[in-house]
């Protein structure tokens, strides 16, 4: 936003009801038809020096729409999807069933045996639901439990709930792994 001209026009739809705004310089034309009878929210000189703030009408999924057209016929959009709720939406809490908090706790596994790791979401934001694990795995000291290494786990699938890792899969040593 810092390189704009004086025909810059910046148009915003907020994907509430019909609530679009379109920002520009005095004298500046803007005609672009997805926003006519967009509502005049100020100078895009404002709007790149000053937070925009919004207040959705409703709880909802939304997908905001930003455009920039210069008189030049430069054009850039962007276009972000979030959720809007009246519930307290914090960042999900995660944790992985008979999980050990100390290291020399841990479970013993057989390496002829595959091994089967559960993580749970607790998602704070009902207006979400949609979430994707994600799943680590070092190799620890066995004396003092710091990683020594990552375990490369590209081949596993490591975006679900559950972690399957195959017999033979880890060499025999300790292991950490985190969701």
């Amino acid at each position: 936003m810092n390189d704009f001209t004086m025909d810059t026009c910046v148009y915003i739809d907020w994907d509430d009801y019909d609530r679009k705004f379109v920002y520009h310089e005095v004298g500046a034309t803007c005609t672009n038809p997805d926003f006519s009878g967009a509502t005049y929210g100020g100078t895009v000189t404002d709007l790149a020096s000053t937070p925009i703030i919004y207040s959705f009408l409703r709880e909802g999924i939304y997908t905001v729409q930003i455009v920039a057209e210069d008189g030049g016929g430069s054009r850039e959009d962007v276009s972000n999807t979030f959720p809007v709720s009246y519930e307290d939406c914090g960042s999900p809490t995660t944790y992985i069933r008979f999980a050990r908090r100390y290291f020399y706790l841990a479970d013993t596994f057989q390496r002829s045996k595959y091994i089967r790791l559960s993580g749970f979401a607790n998602i704070n934001c009902p207006a979400n639901l949609a979430n994707t694990k994600s799943w680590s795995l070092n190799r620890v000291d066995e004396a003092t439990g710091e990683d020594l290494t990552a375990v490369d786990i590209s081949g596993l699938t490591t975006n679900k709930a559950e972690l399957y890792i195959p017999t033979r899969f880890l060499l025999l040593g300790f292991y950490k792994y985190s969701i």
